[in-house]
């Protein structure tokens, strides 16, 4: 049996689709409880544990970066143990905030420096896992894009078909990529690490290609527009000091995949085409 810890969140609800995983959300485990931990996984037993489950507020990780680590750094340290002490491999999904924002895009050894709170966080993540004896892979992924209501890809389909106004950062550069591709893709890592306790690996997985915050809401927008028959919209291009929030975003967040597709022969696809597929799952279900 595999586990997957916050299916409640994007990527949880996308693998859950898959009747090979069994899901526990944030009301049935809380991470930041270590004993409870222990317990669940323990009377569950999965031979592939992933943890999903993750604080991914970035403003609010610079206000109270105490509630960004209990979960992402001492929660993913109480799941790595609990996975360790039933000889359950770990998939440890991570984050492009671990590093810098100059000079990507990053591979799997380049140097990590985050330059927010919500980047340290899960990097500290990372080094617990390490650190904790369980068989593991840390996957890093970068701009998830799925059709829930209030994500990205939401909003933007929502103002768009409102015709409403956007303005978008430009100067920001990153890897998007579909959340329905990053499941499948841990679905296959999980195929491939399943009975593999010893396993240490770190590995990337993003959209090929590479996008400013500004493309990629244009293209979610002009694809939805599309399906409903309306008018593409033009989106502001602003840059980043005139947006909202309070975290540093890095300015180049884009990912390598090449190791995995290597090592496990799990291959990427497009962003674009990773967009598109994720836009049009939105429409079907605000249609249904």
């Amino acid at each position: 049996m595999w586990l997957v810890l916050g299916s409640g969140g994007q990527v949880g609800q996308a693998l859950c689709r898959d009747a090979r995983w069994t899901g526990l959300d944030r009301a049935a485990l809380d991470l930041t409880d270590p004993a409870a931990v222990q317990t669940q996984v323990g009377r569950l037993r999965p031979t592939v544990v992933v943890n999903a489950a993750a604080h991914t507020a970035l403003d609010r990780a610079e206000t109270d970066p105490a509630a960004a680590c209990a979960v992402n750094a001492t929660g993913a340290q109480a799941v790595a143990k609990a996975a360790a002490a039933i000889g359950a491999c770990l998939i440890q999904i991570s984050t492009d905030c671990v590093f810098s924002g100059e000079g990507g895009p990053f591979s799997e050894d380049d140097p990590v420096g985050p330059i927010n709170a919500y980047g340290a966080s899960k990097l500290a993540g990372e080094q617990a896992v390490r650190a904790s004896g369980v068989g593991y892979v840390i996957l890093r992924t970068s701009w998830l894009v799925g059709e829930g209501r209030s994500n990205f890809l939401g909003r933007v389909c929502r103002q768009a078909l409102a015709g409403e106004a956007m303005a978008v950062v430009d100067d920001q550069l990153g890897t998007p990529t579909g959340v329905a591709d990053l499941a499948l893709a841990i679905s296959r890592l999980a195929e491939a690490v399943d009975g593999v306790p010893s396993l240490a690996e770190t590995l990337h997985f993003a959209g090929l290609g590479q996008a400013t915050r500004h493309d990629l809401a244009q293209a979610i927008a002009d694809h939805a527009c599309d399906l409903a028959g309306r008018p593409r919209p033009m989106i502001r291009a602003i840059e980043t000091f005139q947006g909202p929030g309070q975290a540093r975003r890095p300015r180049d967040a884009r990912l390598s995949s090449i190791r995995i597709a290597r090592l496990h022969g799990i291959d990427s696809r497009p962003w674009g085409d990773m967009v598109r597929d994720a836009t049009e799952a939105w429409w079907r279900g605000q249609a249904a």
